[in-house]
Order: structure tokens, then sequence, then C-alpha cells
């Protein structure tokens, strides 16, 4: 059975597997995955169009070989070609972003056993010029974002693993000079072994935060940005037992940022509501259970309704990726697909440039899986399921101007209210689906 808005009052739920379509309902149809190599095993991965031909690539960090492999795409989402790239020793994950301002996607790896931060700058062609290094102690996980909102990408890096520097961790901001060349200017103490976060603007005041899931202290790390060149102190969330990554999205459509986080231990995964201003703790907390040992998440619009789904990737011996799907805001049916082994980071994007999202995870063995989405997509601005956008549609979009109260269909991007930007996407899609 769903989720709904009248169940999300009385607490927080727990479904099983067969009240969340273990596999069995049918949302999603995505072609058997395809897996390329990389390095030696492989667990961080991001996509952008590095090499500049209008597609997106694939980066790809490996632990024990200690390099970023890079697949090439030939725009159909096949990725024959590859390159490697040295970093510091044990790069956990990879991020890719423009750090110099030049238009080109550079990449940065958190290396773990190498006490550092790897950064190298595209050169123009796809490949990559020397690393710079920043030292950072036992980093696990990074991303990417103008946190000073000063024009560049900062970085933001999770360091002390395991009381590598004392207890609890640290979220340290590395400020971008403009030019792809980072200084750390502050650290923030947050839990105990941090394994992911994700940088968002949690109380809508126009600055990106971080959540940050922290799997032995059992808690994920909110930090506020103050607006100012500096984070806030963190506020520790209870988050369940060993919480191993989380992401950051509108889940339950109120447009607020909710954070969804998946728990290593209880093989389950938890939505965390935004009650607003960052507020994780007043509303109840969703609970749904998963395929074992889910260490990766990820969300997206995989049907084109304008909803976000919730995607979990596996390691050890599980052999599904798990899907959520956002049957509407608040009610979400799961979807389990075929995959290989290792799943230990799972990304969502467009690879195969048809309009539609794809997914892709790590795998074991040092490789890359790769799901090309075959699903039917909605005409976003079809409201009343006629098969085109037309007067009745624009009619019921009119009806609704302004602030949204309750299921906001004509809501058409997703902010809370209905305006002008909903009636230009209207109109720009008017006529047959």
């Amino acid at each position: 059975m769903p989720v709904t808005a009248t169940a999300l009052a009385a607490g927080m739920l727990t479904l099983t597997s067969a009240a969340v379509a273990a596999g069995g309902d049918e949302f999603f149809d995505f072609q058997p995955y395809v897996t390329y190599a990389a390095g030696l095993f492989s667990t961080g991965l991001d996509a952008a169009d590095i090499d500049g031909d209008g597609d997106l690539d694939l980066a790809i960090s490996n632990r024990s070989s200690h390099n970023v492999s890079v697949r090439f795409n030939l725009g159909d989402g096949t990725f024959p070609a590859v390159t490697h790239h040295a970093v510091g020793l044990e790069p956990r994950y990879v991020v890719t972003d423009d750090f110099n301002g030049d238009g080109w996607p550079d990449f940065a790896t958190a290396d773990r056993l190498g006490n550092s931060v790897t950064v190298r700058l595209n050169d123009g062609t796809g490949g990559f010029g020397p690393a710079a290094t920043i030292g950072a102690t036992l980093p696990t996980w990074l991303d990417a974002g103008d946190l000073d909102d000063d024009g560049d990408v900062d970085i933001v890096v999770t360091e002390c693993d395991a009381g590598g520097c004392g207890e609890p961790a640290l979220l340290t901001w590395l400020e971008n000079d403009s030019r792809g060349g980072f200084t750390p200017i502050q650290s923030v103490p947050i839990g105990i072994l941090p394994r992911g976060g994700a940088i968002a603007d949690l109380d809508d005041d126009g600055t990106l935060d971080v959540a940050v899931a922290n799997l032995t202290s059992n808690t994920v790390s909110v930090v506020l940005n103050t607006g100012l060149g500096a984070l806030a102190s963190a506020t520790d969330l209870p988050a369940g037992a060993g919480p191993r990554y989380l992401v950051a999205a509108d889940l339950v459509g109120d447009a607020a940022i909710d954070l969804a986080v998946v728990h290593k231990d209880g093989d389950d995964l938890w939505i965390f509501p935004n009650a607003g201003r960052a507020d994780f703790a007043t509303l109840p907390v969703i609970e749904f259970d998963v395929h074992n040992e889910p260490h990766s998440v990820a969300t997206a619009d995989l049907d084109g309704d304008g909803r976000q789904e919730i995607i979990v990737s596996h390691v050890v011996a599980t052999v599904w990726v798990d899907i959520f799907h956002n049957v509407s805001d608040g009610v979400f049916e799961r979807q389990s697909i075929p995959s290989p082994t290792g799943g230990s980071h799972v990304i969502a994007a467009d690879l195969d440039a048809d309009g539609d999202v794809d997914i892709a995870t790590t795998a074991s063995a040092g490789r890359v899986a790769v799901y090309l989405n075959d699903t039917p997509q909605h005409c976003r601005a079809d409201l009343d399921d006629s098969g085109g956008v037309g007067f009745a549609d624009l009619l019921t979009l009119l009806a609704s101007w302004g602030p949204c109260v309750g299921d906001c269909v004509a809501d058409l991007d997703g902010n809370g209210v209905v305006d002008f930007v909903d009636l230009l996407t209207m109109l720009s899609t008017w006529g047959p689906c």
C-alpha cells in the first residue's frame, strides 16, 4: 500500500517489502544494465560533459587503483572509451564541476588514505592537468557548490574518519579563489564516521547549506549557511541505526527541501520532511524497507511527471536497485530493477540525450553499470490527462494562480506558486502530448 498524506500524521511508518511493490509492480521501464570496466574497487561516480561534445560522460573514483576513470559517451548512452587519471590514495568519492570558470568540467576527489583532496582541472580537450592537493585528514566524502555566493564553486569535505583527528568528525569548507585553487577556511564539528551528504538550500534563505549522514553516531548533521561567509554550528538530528548516505530534494511536494537517508544497518530508507526553515524534527518520519546493505541514494524525476523519485543502490551481494515511485505528494511505491553487485554509489542523469533521466551505479570488480530509461514520459502540462495541452488545462492553471494550497497540479516547476513560469511552460507544450 502507498504512504498517504493522511498516514503521515500517524507518526513514523514502516512499510514492508510487500507493501511497497517489491519488484512486482512496474512503474518504470529500464533497459538491462550494461557494465563498463573502470579501475580497482570503484566507489564514487559523477556525470559531466568532460570532452565538450554535448553529452554526459562518467567519472569514476577507484579506491584501490588510486585514480579516476573517465568513460566517454558516444552520445547514445554507451561508453566505449576510457582514460585514467592519478589522484591520492584511496579516493572514496569524486565530484565534477567547473572550478576555474573556463566552461569545462574539472574533478575533485576525497582521498582517505592520502589525507588529501585532489583537484584536477580540465585542459579543454577532455584531459586533465597536473594534480593539486589540499590537506584533509582521512576525508570520506565531498561535494561542490557556491557557498559564499561569489560566483565560483567551493568544496565541502568530511574529515576525521574513525577518529583520525579526534571525535567528532569535521565538515571543512574549502574556499575557491576563482581559479580552481582551494583553501580551507572553516571546519565545523559534526557526528562520528561521516559517510555521505548533500548540499542544498535547506532553510530557503537563498544560500547553500550542508547535511551529512554519520554512520556510528546515528545522526544527520545539518549545517546551515549564515550567508556571511561562514557555516553555523551543526544541528544533529537522530537518524536511526547506521545512516550511510543521504540526498536532499523536495519529496513531498511542498517546495521545501526534504532529506532521504538510507541505513546500512537497518536496511531501510527514511524521509525527513522539512517543515520549513530546515526543521526536520517536527513532521513525522516516513520509513520504507529496502533490500540489504543500502549504500547510496539519489533522486530524479524518472517519468516526467514533475515529482522526484528516490533511487537506492546496494553493496555486497544485493542484486537490485530500489526505485521509489513518487505517485503523488507524500505517496511512494517501490519497484526493484536488477543490478550487478557492489552498487556503492548511484547517480541519475540523461545519459543517452533522449530527454529522460537514466541511472548509473558503481559495481563490483571495478565496473560502472548504466541503466537506460525507456519509461514513457508524462505530459506535465496536461492537467486533465486528456492527451494534450489545451484550454481546459489553461483554465485550471489560471484558477490556481498564486501560492499553492493542497495538491497543486498547476505548479509545473514545483516552487510552491503558480505563476508566469508555469504559464510559459504550459504554452510551450501546447497541443497533443
